[in-house]
Formats: structure tokens, C-alpha cells, sequence
């Protein structure tokens, strides 16, 4: 009678879908496949595919190239979208859990990138950008094995909150010298236009413009990077006093609610240098020029297109001297003046990050000689 209900009720059941060969092992024989499964196997594929995932994605969206990568712009507006998905991981997820701190890994990720573009000289980052992102990806393979080890050394929460701290501080110092940056040149182009007179204005290049408007976008990104990273910093030792002293964790709740309200002001501040990003790319697809605004190489690329707009601008006052009716303020030598003036400052200001070519050249003849250089280079 038991047998004849037993094979009925296993004629019931759906067929195992699990290829394992016959086997005698007990633990096999007890859990079947789940016995072949731990903890840190799943964290470790749950690392593997959400960071392949994230940086994949992102590495596309640049055609997998470094220094694209590396755009400032491009990731101002990565770490702004940050924020549109943080607050939802703590809706739909109420535990700290592996999808919690992989995606904070990856947040300060971004925040380590931000912080080497800003911090480190332009040339350094224009030819170091694929070490720079080895590196990167490297470390947060180091924190995904940590994180993954979880279960046997109960601290990968604890890493992923000190390298928090640390990324939150470094992105705070970037953008304090994002506006330290537009303001020392808001008083060097004050003193340029006092020493150009009143046409200044009127004067200016049009890539000067750019300049100004690119260098204003950034600063404001960088008021966005301090007021993260100064009220993000609390939230690690917070959440350490939590776990270690007793801390009562309403503090910790509190600590996310500061950094919900100040991302508000972040993503803001962000939507300027957006702008410029997505001024430069066509049908969405492509980018209307080589190099970018937010990259390493286009500070260089300024700065010796400087030097060759100033070549230019005496080329044209040769040809523009010998023509009649050229005394009016604002005529072209005029214009030439002013913008050469400028050029001759900015060029000045930049000697010491220009290509190796133009510094052999800065060597041979004394920076205040560039311009008398350039007129005998010509004639």
C-alpha cells in the first residue's frame, strides 16, 4: 500500500531537470546540486557580471577608448546618474547586501577616476589612460574578492566604507581646485582685459569664449564634488561607530538623508558641463571633433593651438598693415593685439604642461621672446 502511494507520488512530480551523473556522495544525495553551490561562488558571480555589466556599458558608450574614458565631462555626468540610481537600491533593497556595496564600489570608482583627471597633469593622464584604468579595475577587483570572502572574514562592508571615505574626500579636493582653477583664471583674464583696454570685449576669440564657458561648467561640477564629498565623508565613520561602539543606527539613516538632500544640489550643478558634453555629439551617435572638451588632451591641444593662432594673427597683421583705412579702435590689428596678448599669457601660464616638442622649443628661446620668435619664424 506504501509503495503504491510513494510511486504515485513520485510519478507526480515534475522530472529534475539536473544533468549530475549517478553518485553515492552523502552530501549529493542530501541538498543534490545546491550541494556544488556556497556563498562566496554566488558573490563572486554577482561581482563578475554587475561590474562587467556597469563598466562594459560604459566602456561602449566611449568605443572602448582610454582617453575618451577619461573625458572630465563624461564623468561629471556618470557621477550624477549615480544618484538616480542610489536612491532606488535603498527603495527595492532593504538589506546591506552584495548588490549594495558592488554598487558603491562602482560609485567610487567614478570618484577615484574624477579625482586622478582633475589632480594629475594633463600630459600624465593623456598617456597613462589605459594604465590609469587598469589600475582602476584592478583595485575593484581586489574590494569584489574581499566582498566575496565575506562570509569566512565578515569585513568586506567595512572596506567598501573606508575606500567610500577616501574617494568621497578625494573628489572634494578636485573640486575645490576646479574652482580655485576658474577663479585664479577669472583674475588673470580681469588683469588681461585691464591691460588691453576697453575692446577687450569685443576682442575676444571665439575659443576664448569656449575656454571660459567650459572653465565656469567645471567649477560649478567641482561646488557639486565638494558638497558630496564633504557631507558623504560622515557616513563611514558613522556607520563604523554603529557596528563597534554601540552607535545608536537611526544616526546612519540620517547621515543617507544629508547625502539624498545635498545630491539634489549635485545633480544640478552637473547639468552645465552635460551641456557642453552633449553639445558635441551628432544623431547621438557620434562626436563632432576629435578631442573633447573634458579630455587630458584637449588642455594641450588649447594651448598649442594658442601658439598657432598668434603664427596666424602676425601672418595677417602683415598683410592687413599695408592695406588703407585702419585706424579705427577695433580694427583687425586691434583685434590681433588684444588676442594676441592673451594667447601670449595663456601660453606662458602653460609652458611647463606642453608637448615635449613645444618645451625643447621653450628651452631655446625665453618664454617673454615667444612673440618675437614667431616674427622672425615667419618672415
Amino acid at each position: 500500500m506504501n509503495a503504491t502511494i510513494n510511486k504515485s507520488n513520485s510519478d507526480s512530480l515534475p522530472p529534475s531537470l539536473s544533468l549530475l551523473p549517478p553518485t553515492k556522495n552523502p552530501w549529493l544525495l542530501t541538498a543534490g546540486d545546491l550541494a556544488l553551490y556556497n556563498e562566496t561562488l554566488l558573490l563572486s558571480a554577482l561581482g563578475l557580471f554587475q561590474h562587467t555589466l556597469v563598466f562594459g556599458v560604459i566602456f561602449l558608450l566611449r568605443g572602448f577608448s582610454a582617453r575618451r574614458a577619461l573625458d572630465l565631462h563624461f564623468l561629471t555626468i556618470l557621477f550624477a546618474l549615480s544618484f538616480v540610481f542610489a536612491p532606488l537600491i535603498f527603495i527595492l533593497d532593504y538589506q546591506i547586501d552584495a548588490i549594495k556595496l558592488f554598487f558603491f564600489l562602482e560609485h567610487e570608482a567614478i570618484e577615484y577616476l574624477i579625482a586622478i583627471r582633475v589632480l594629475a597633469p594633463a600630459t600624465w593622464v593623456r598617456e597613462r589612460s589605459g594604465a590609469l584604468l587598469f589600475a582602476c579595475w584592478m583595485g575593484i577587483t581586489v574590494v569584489t574578492v574581499v566582498v566575496a570572502f565575506n562570509p569566512k572574514y565578515k569585513h568586506g562592508a567595512d572596506v567598501v566604507a573606508w575606500a567610500a571615505f577616501v574617494s568621497d574626500f578625494l573628489v572634494a579636493v578636485a573640486g575645490i581646485v576646479l574652482v580655485a582653477r576658474w577663479t585664479v583664471s577669472l583674475i588673470s583674464r580681469k588683469a588681461v582685459r585691464q591691460a588691453a583696454g576697453g575692446g577687450y570685449a569685443q576682442a575676444m576669440p571665439v575659443a576664448e569664449r569656449f575656454a571660459k564657458r567650459k572653465m565656469a561648467a567645471e567649477a560649478m561640477g567641482g561646488v557639486g564634488f565638494m558638497i558630496h564629498g564633504f557631507t558623504t565623508m560622515a557616513v563611514g565613520p558613522i556607520f563604523f561607530r554603529v557596528l563597534y561602539h554601540g552607535l545608536d543606527p537611526a544616526w546612519f539613516a540620517w547621515a543617507w538623508v544629508l547625502v539624498f538632500m545635498s545630491a539634489m544640489f549635485v545633480v544640478a550643478l552637473s547639468v552645465p558641463v552635460a551641456s557642453i558634453f552633449f553639445n558635441t555629439i551628432q544623431w547621438c551617435c557620434w562626436h563632432d571633433r576629435k578631442t573633447l572638451p573634458g579630455q587630458a588632451q584637449w588642455d594641450v591641444d588649447f594651448v598649442e593651438e594658442a601658439i598657432e593662432s598668434t603664427r596666424r594673427g602676425r601672418r595677417a597683421e602683415r598683410v592687413t598693415s599695408r592695406l588703407p583705412y585702419q585706424e579705427h579702435p577695433f580694427s583687425p590689428s586691434r583685434e590681433r593685439q588684444v588676442s594676441t596678448a592673451y594667447w601670449t599669457k595663456l601660453a606662458e601660464k602653460h609652458a611647463e604642461t606642453l608637448s615635449p616638442s613645444l618645451d625643447d622649443w621653450n628651452r631655446r628661446f625665453h618664454k617673454n621672446d615667444i612673440e618675437d620668435h614667431v616674427i622672425r619664424e615667419i618672415e
